[in-house]
């Protein structure tokens, strides 16, 4: 289970939810991607693939149940500080994929000072 914050929890999730966006709406170390394929399955879901266009390939699909997003899938080809291909494998089972928060995880857990926020000044100081 992972709650997302700035950063989509983790280095996977961020570029695994970053793959889909155009290029001018992510930050700039982010891989790019381009939608290459996609279609239905037997079992009713329907898919769409991108892949990477950087010097290391990555082929990432991503699985709908209609427009709810279900799983992902990737696989990634990286050659390691030797030259060697290195192939890695990243499967996300998506319990539920919401714009809306939970209340609970907007506000700082009881007992915990918001240390971002100064104190306002009175008037007559500078």
């Amino acid at each position: 289970y992972m709650l997302q914050g700035d950063a989509f929890g983790g280095g996977d999730m961020t570029r695994l939810l970053n793959a889909m966006l155009p290029d001018n709406m992510k930050s700039s170390e982010m891989p790019s991607y381009r939608q290459v394929g996609s279609g239905w399955l037997s079992n009713g879901l329907n898919y769409v693939d991108y892949q990477s266009n950087g010097q290391n390939m990555e082929a990432i699909r991503y699985y709908f149940n209609g427009y709810t997003l279900t799983k992902i899938a990737s696989a990634q080809f990286i050659y390691d500080d030797q030259g060697k291909l290195q192939a890695r494998r990243c499967i996300i089972k998506v319990n539920e994929f919401s714009p809306t928060p939970a209340k609970e995880y907007l506000s700082l857990p009881a007992g915990v000072k918001d240390a971002t926020k100064k104190p306002k000044k009175d008037e007559g100081e500078n």
